[in-house]
């Protein structure tokens, strides 16, 4: 070994015990810690890897979908806004995350988290109708979509592209002044029926089951970029 591959070597193990984040694999150009992506417990979030995700979905912004418009909002009565391209976090009443969990071979949404990590954040695409479509993590970047399974109406992880399945109308209720100061809404699937969390064996599944906007039915709406 000559001296300079002995320096070069000793360099490279100064920047990983220095920065071990470098170490981390790459996943759609953003470096993260590896860990089962079909867990409920998946990667924590770190401060750095959140920063680094935000940047690269802040880029991408210029690649929009042809069926939304360009800087569209949706504005509520509360003063709540969703922006196109704007990534967001939705919180049960339960007091979880709304998050993808792969079961099997389907990723279903469900309000399973106690923390933040990547497989809860949502991008938004506002349509020319005026409904939200949502997109799910880049680990898995497919369309919210209600998917009708034994009956039972999931909020799955599963369209490559906008379909009437995949499009959501969004309310306030501030009758009782509940969207007044909080940031509370509900999403109405195609069916006319809200989303809200089910209990399915022990999983808080979500699932466009309502005939109407109940506490199982209310999010509360987090902006992250």
């Amino acid at each position: 070994m000559t001296k300079a591959t002995s320096y070069l070597c000793l360099v490279l193990v100064a920047l990983a015990l220095v920065s071990p984040g470098l170490c981390y694999p790459r996943q759609n150009g953003v470096r993260r810690p590896t860990g089962p992506e079909n867990s409920m417990s998946g990667p924590t979030m770190q401060k750095p890897d959140l920063q680094n995700y935000l940047e690269q979905q802040y880029k991408q912004d210029d690649q929009k979908e042809e069926v939304t418009e360009q800087g569209a909002t949706i504005e509520l009565p509360a003063g709540l806004i969703f922006g196109t391209n704007s990534i967001y976090i939705l919180l049960g009443n339960n007091g979880k995350f709304v998050s993808r969990i792969r079961r099997g071979s389907v990723d279903y949404m469900e309000a399973e988290k106690v923390s933040i990590d990547y497989f809860c954040l949502l991008r938004a695409s506002i349509l020319y109708n005026g409904k939200l479509s949502l997109k799910s993590d880049n680990g898995n970047n497919k369309y919210l979509s209600r998917i009708n399974r034994g009956g039972v109406d999931n909020l799955e992880a599963a369209k490559d592209s906008i379909d009437v399945y995949s499009q959501f109308t969004v309310e306030v209720d501030i009758s009782d002044g509940i969207g007044k100061g909080a940031n509370y809404i509900y999403l109405k699937a195609d069916t006319g029926k809200y989303f809200g969390i089910k209990d399915r064996g022990g999983r808080n599944n979500i699932e466009a089951s309502y005939a109407t906007n109940v506490p199982a039915t209310r999010f509360t709406l987090l902006e992250v970029f």
